[in-house]
């Protein structure tokens, strides 16, 4: 639902807006500050006291609400930045970058964070990112897209700067524990449906937008059943990629620098491998190309058609 505010009806609300745009906002009221008016031309508040990114801010979460609006605050923050949820903040919020338009469309659960080097970022962007799962163990700048680490079953950890990209990381499972390391899981359901005791290491199971000679992306470690996978491994359009469904027969390690290349130590492949192993197109698995495209090809279909959700 999309809700559009004449500047009688913001007045209603005592200067808290719902976001369409922070341009749309800035360009037309004036009254968010005591004494001051908007400058449509700049875009900037005269008057106003000028928030930097990361600084606190009030905000009141509509979503939690049963509200229609996500933000309450985007004043607060000045040109160009936008008031988010962030739960360690006493004014319930941060500043961080404006996003404009869908934020009208759907609420984004958007939680400011800090990373390790002291930046500020946000994790969990995107509709219903981080459904169910513990943030505290989500590292900043991780669970960026629609329906990102969501559905989780245990305990599940992410580092930095992972599981980026439509349903990366989503539904998966343990009875002990997945880790996810920092720069991991990139690119379309990338680490989807990784099942059992699984430790994922950094820069890893990245879907091959930019790394395919094809342009193609994702299903990097799709349905991978462990129990490692090292540095910087399993990189380009459906590395490590395990079948829908099977068993848990085929497991195994992957070690640092390895299983880079299309298709590579996916299927029933034996994924024993050791530092600096399999990788080029094809590499260590154990079907043939054309089997691999057509099995693929009915992945793809029966994953528009609902039946891998």
């Amino acid at each position: 639902m999309i809700m559009h505010f004449t500047a009688a009806t913001i007045a209603s609300i005592s200067g808290a807006v719902a976001l369409v745009s922070a341009s749309q906002v800035v360009g037309s009221v004036g009254y968010a500050y005591s004494g001051s008016a908007a400058d449509s031309s700049s875009g900037s508040i005269r008057g106003a006291v000028i928030k930097s990114q990361g600084t606190e801010c009030s905000f009141a979460n509509g979503f939690k609400a049963q509200e229609h609006q996500t933000d309450m605050g985007i004043l607060n923050c000045g040109t160009g930045l936008i008031c988010v949820e962030d739960e360690s903040s006493f004014k319930g919020g941060r500043c961080t970058t404006a996003v404009t338009g869908e934020v009208a469309k759907h609420h984004r659960q958007l939680v400011a964070c800090t990373y390790v080097n002291g930046t500020h970022g946000v994790k969990c962007e995107g509709p219903s990112a981080c459904n169910g799962a513990d943030m505290a163990k989500i590292g900043c700048g991780s669970c960026i897209g629609n329906n990102d680490c969501s559905d989780w079953t245990g305990n599940i950890t992410v580092g930095e700067g992972s599981c980026v990209g439509t349903e990366a990381c989503r539904s998966m499972y343990t009875t002990s524990s997945i880790v996810i390391g920092n720069g991991s899981c990139h690119d379309n359901v990338a680490c989807k449906f990784i099942k059992g005791n699984v430790n994922v290491g950094s820069n890893s199971c990245i879907g091959g937008d930019t790394i395919g000679k094809d342009n193609l992306n994702g299903y990097a470690c799709y349905y991978f059943q462990g129990p490692s996978i090292g540095d910087n491994s399993c990189t380009d359009y459906a590395a490590c990629y395990q079948t829908y469904g099977s068993g848990s027969s085929f497991t195994g390690t992957i070690d640092v620098n390895s299983c880079n290349g299309r298709y590579s130590c996916n299927w029933s492949a034996d994924r024993n491998t050791g530092d600096n192993s399999c990788n080029g197109y094809y590499a260590c698995s154990y079907s043939s190309e054309m089997e691999l495209v057509t099995r693929f090809t009915t992945l793809m279909l029966e994953t528009v058609s609902g039946k891998h959700v």
